[in-house]
């Protein structure tokens, strides 16, 4: 069975059925998606809803977005993160304040994953890497796809910008987020350190 999953983006319309990818320059400040897709493709457990928004965060989606953050914190590394903190925090980047975006996916308008990208110059390769951060998908919609549809807009949206490429990090005993990254095809020679100045 083939279903169309619809994709409210920015600047251009992009239409892909099957293998066949065609980028259509819109007017105006949005762009849509449309995909169709069959149930047999690698999606998960259970299709993705026919209607799938990918758009950046606003102010507007500030509690909607502290709660995933604090949500993750406890699941992946069992922190309480301070609610004042936490609030801050995602208010900086709704704000425009620091060098980061939070990129939202709803289903039928409704915030179901996030993820938030900050940006790294690299000296060696003269443009920027997007790190992917705040990676977090409601258990209820999860193996469905959603973190997938995510990480695929902003791969495009990171080549359009003539990134170097994308990475991220991940909690060392959280063996279901690298399984996942590398299923995406992501991969890593480098082993993160830190020398942190808070107590988490």
């Amino acid at each position: 069975m083939s279903r169309w999953l619809s994709v409210s983006c920015t600047n251009q319309i992009v239409n892909v059925t099957g293998n066949r990818t065609n980028f259509i320059k819109a007017a105006g400040r949005s762009r849509v998606l449309k995909m169709t897709f069959n149930d047999s493709n690698n999606l998960g457990n259970h299709s993705l809803s026919p209607e799938v928004t990918i758009r950046k965060g606003t102010i507007e989606d500030l509690e909607k977005v502290v709660m995933f953050n604090s949500a993750m914190a406890k699941e992946t590394e069992d922190i309480n993160l301070p609610p004042e903190t936490a609030e801050a925090g995602a208010r900086a980047v709704l704000e425009g304040g620091v060098g980061a975006s939070y990129y939202l996916l709803e289903l039928g308008g409704t915030v179901a994953a996030q993820l938030m990208i900050t940006l790294e110059w690299s000296d060696w390769r003269a443009s920027n890497l997007w790190w992917i951060q705040s990676v977090y998908v409601q258990p209820e919609h999860r193996r469905r796809g959603l973190f997938k549809a995510l990480y695929n807009h902003v791969r495009r949206e990171a080549q359009a910008a003539g990134a170097a490429g994308l990475r991220l990090y991940a909690d060392i005993t959280n063996e279901r987020a690298h399984a996942a990254y590398e299923g995406l095809g992501m991969q890593s020679h480098y082993k993160v350190y830190e020398d942190m100045f808070t107590t988490y």
